[in-house]
């Protein structure tokens, strides 16, 4: 146990000493940094770097989904970026936070209280799920986040078949979680386990976003910029992977998205770089990694995404096994990379030795997160 201590402190002060001392490097990646999203406070206008016409798909029938509840003001801003694109989209959440659930999909259960989340289902006492009534896309289900994907799927999707709505789900999508969603806690996440169950058990592509920003807001209340932010970077790489026609993504398979921190202080120059990383630690570890870069291991999520310099901040796509929710295998990465390509930037080059001891301080500095 004393020797565990000891690695820990080792890596507290490994991550704090090379925070300081990564030097910037200039892009080495063959796909230069594409903005996916530039936002305008002014007019919430979206300026992304994709501009070939081909990538931009057409509409996808879409679950949304997320652990902080159907409420949370982050789930529904997206909701109305993925409305206003033109995708047909469709809501299905618990009614309350329901977090640490991992990809359990129990049954749902009646509603003890008289009230949901924010107050948004008044009198709705012993129901089981329930929906909006000037909005019946936006749906809750009082159960964990995977149930809300596999009742979604199953119950709520079929009632708009035939009526203006074609097809399966073509995707789900879950969060964007308030607060980052990185290394140890892929293992009972929610978030993440509502993007596992989608794969794995319906075999539905799925993405997990999660937002470094932690400050809740109820569905009523005006949106913050980060929230807007997170919300169109999240579309524009839905679009991405979208434009790529089926599969999406390789069998049991998600990726796990990590946006930085947006306020005054951090990452206001808006201008964003997206790096395929890995979900947990990174370095030494054995996983055969595709090299990328300068590098043969794919950085640690919980570095990159927490690194900003003076005009770049970092997003982490970590493409995760649905069934280790650790890193995809190497012949997956390589679909992932493809499916990426011209989006993806390369990380300021660092060590495996020193990637690793940062990415183990990274993944202990839990106050950071919260």
């Amino acid at each position: 146990m004393n020797f565990i201590y000891f690695l820990a402190i080792l890596g507290l002060l490994a991550a704090n000493l090379a925070a300081a001392a990564i030097p910037t490097e200039p892009d080495a990646s063959n796909h230069p940094c594409t903005h996916l999203a530039c936002f305008d406070p002014i007019n919430h206008g979206l300026n992304h770097g994709i501009t070939n016409s081909t990538l931009q798909p057409g509409k996808a029938n879409l679950l949304l989904t997320n652990e902080e509840g159907w409420a949370e003001k982050r789930i529904r801003v997206f909701y109305e970026w993925l409305a206003d694109y033109g995708h047909d989209v469709i809501i299905s959440s618990p009614p309350f936070h329901n977090p640490s659930t991992k990809d359990r999909a129990r049954p749902p259960r009646k509603l003890e209280s008289t009230e949901c989340q924010y107050k948004s289902c008044p009198g709705e006492k012993g129901k089981k799920t329930g929906f909006n009534a000037t909005d019946p896309r936006l749906n809750w289900v009082n159960a964990e986040p995977a149930t809300g994907v596999k009742y979604g799927v199953e119950e709520i999707w079929p009632r708009f078949q035939g009526n203006g709505s074609v097809g399966g789900i073509d995707m789900v999508l879950v969060g964007p979680a308030v607060g980052a969603n990185r290394a140890f806690e892929h293992r009972h996440s929610g978030t993440t386990g509502a993007a596992v169950y989608a794969a794995k058990k319906l075999g539905i592509p799925s993405i997990a976003f999660a937002g470094w920003n932690h400050k809740r807001r109820a569905w009523n209340r005006e949106s913050d910029p980060s929230q807007e932010i997170y919300a169109s970077m999240a579309l524009n790489l839905t679009n991405r992977i979208l434009a790529n026609g089926k599969p999406y993504l390789p069998p049991n398979v998600l990726l796990n998205v990590n946006f930085p921190r947006i306020d005054k202080r951090h990452c206001s120059h808006l201008n964003f770089k997206y790096v395929l990383t890995a979900p947990m630690l990174s370095g030494i570890l054995p996983q055969k990694d595709i090299p990328i870069c300068r590098s043969k291991k794919l950085p640690a999520e919980c570095v990159v995404v927490r690194r900003q310099t003076f005009d770049t901040c970092y997003v982490s796509i970590s493409p995760m096994d649905a069934k280790s929710k650790g890193v995809a295998k190497l012949k997956e990465q390589r679909e992932v990379l493809k499916a990426l390509e011209g989006t993806l930037s390369c990380y300021p080059y660092q060590s495996e030795w020193k990637e690793f001891w940062t990415s183990v301080g990274c993944a202990l500095r839990f106050w950071e997160w919260k």
